[in-house]
């Protein structure tokens, strides 16, 4: 375990060169810093020393329809691909919505694991942006009243036009087969 707390550690020295300096592991094997595009990752070096753990916060999962954030938030996680692994979590501690993946330390070196961790931070911020439209799309209407019905339908004559599709209403290519609405570049 040693071994990669040290890697680690000299990894993030040169992180932090780059972006804000002083970063290394606490003795407990954790790291926690802002990156240059305002995400806080939180690096925990796992009990078997083999693996990191990159959790980001994205956005509090409360407001007016928590469980339709969250609902959406488990829809996202059937794109694992887009993810590369990682996956959406409550925070039962801070009550927010999280971006999680682990780096398997043993074949990584400084310029893969600084990869991984700029890949991490545009899968976060893209979900973070997917979340914070999706938290718009249920506000109230401006009737104050609300626009979805029981069943999580939207009400038509509330604006007048028909509600875009949610992700599980979009008609796939094939029967049965997934479609994907992540949109990454």
């Amino acid at each position: 375990m040693q071994h990669y707390t040290d890697k680690v550690n000299q990894w993030l020295s040169q992180i932090g060169e780059e972006v804000i300096g002083g970063l290394y592991l606490d003795p407990e094997g954790n790291c926690s810093f802002t990156t240059e595009d305002d995400l806080d990752l939180d690096l925990d070096l796992l009990p078997d020393g083999d693996s990191l753990y990159v959790s980001i916060p994205l956005i509090p999962a409360s407001g007016e329809f928590p469980e339709r954030m969250l609902e959406f938030a488990l829809t996202l996680n059937l794109f694992q691909d887009d993810m590369k692994g990682g996956a959406i979590s409550l925070d039962p501690q801070s009550g927010e919505l999280q971006y999680g993946n682990a780096i398997e330390l043993e074949n990584q070196d400084f310029e893969s694991f600084d990869t991984l961790l700029t890949e991490f931070g545009r899968i976060a911020n893209q979900l973070k942006m997917q979340l914070q439209l999706h938290a718009l799309d249920d506000t109230p209407a401006p009737d104050g009243s609300n626009a979805f019905d029981a069943d999580g339908t939207a009400y038509a004559e509330t604006t007048g036009q028909d509600p875009d599709p949610q992700p599980w209403e979009i008609p796939s290519p094939e029967p049965g087969r997934l479609v994907n609405i992540m949109h990454f570049a």
